[in-house]
């Protein structure tokens, strides 16, 4: 089992107004170790898991969590910028 906490911000631009936003990013991940792919598909529950290694990236296994946790449509709360 591998647990990752993610904390950090990120300058985005908001899609509505197209000015800078500034987003944080707080995220626990709990990911399963699995050591072939037959444990990965035969797998009969929700959590997540990813193929364990000597070598493994953690690096890379964070990098794919902070991109998947950015949102696809990034926008602010209200745009003051905006009218109606």
């Amino acid at each position: 089992m591998l647990d990752l906490s993610i904390e950090g911000q990120f300058d985005l631009t908001c899609q509505r107004c197209l000015q800078d936003m500034q987003w944080t990013l707080s995220t626990n991940v709990s990911l399963g170790l699995a050591r072939s792919i037959q444990e990965l598909e035969g797998a009969e529950d929700d959590l997540d898991r990813v193929m364990a290694g000597k070598s493994m990236s953690i690096e890379g296994l964070v990098e794919d969590e902070v991109i998947l946790a950015v949102p696809m449509i990034p926008r602010h709360e209200l745009c003051s910028l905006l009218e109606f």
